[in-house]
């Protein structure tokens, strides 16, 4: 296999996608679905909405790298490491007057690495709760707070293995 040199890639986002990991590893889906599996990539999610036929896997740029690297598994139970994943996902939250953590659906599509349709279907099909009061809406102040929480929640439902 012809192996191109170039400089080092950095990912400006938390997650990509699986088109840019079979790119980054120069394997075929089904062996990155399998490191996944076998816990050799440790973070990936599948961000499907109900009734879509289409996957939409995202797996933490972090895991990849360390994949890549031939980095040791992690000897940290696996609630620190799905903790550290948050903090590298979301890595600044608002905490509201009642105590309540928000994060922008804004911020969730991209940070999650999908579009805003897609962002507001998981939270109408209830993936994830609006903030008491928050509604979605159209234009530049149309992105409602969404409890972080239930964005923790949905991530801990949506990993794969």
């Amino acid at each position: 296999m012809l192996t191109t040199t170039t400089p080092q890639i950095s990912f400006k986002l938390p997650l990509v996608n699986l088109g840019t990991a079979v790119a980054a590893l120069a394997v075929p889906e089904e062996k990155v679905f399998a490191a996944i599996e076998e816990g050799r990539i440790a973070f990936a999610f599948d961000f499907s909405s109900c009734g879509c036929k289409r996957v939409a896997v995202r797996i933490l740029a972090q895991s990849l790298a360390d994949f890549q690297n031939r980095k040791p598994v992690s000897t940290a139970s696996d609630a620190e490491q799905f903790n550290q994943a948050v903090r590298l996902i979301f890595p600044a939250v608002t905490t509201k007057p009642g105590g309540i953590q928000t994060v922008r659906a804004v911020t969730i599509y991209r940070r999650l690495c999908i579009n805003h349709d897609h962002a507001a279907r998981l939270v109408r099909d209830g993936e994830m709760r609006l903030a008491k009061g928050a509604k979605f809406r159209r234009g530049p102040t149309g992105s409602p707070e969404v409890e972080f929480s239930s964005v923790v929640e949905f991530l801990k439902r949506r990993r794969i293995a």
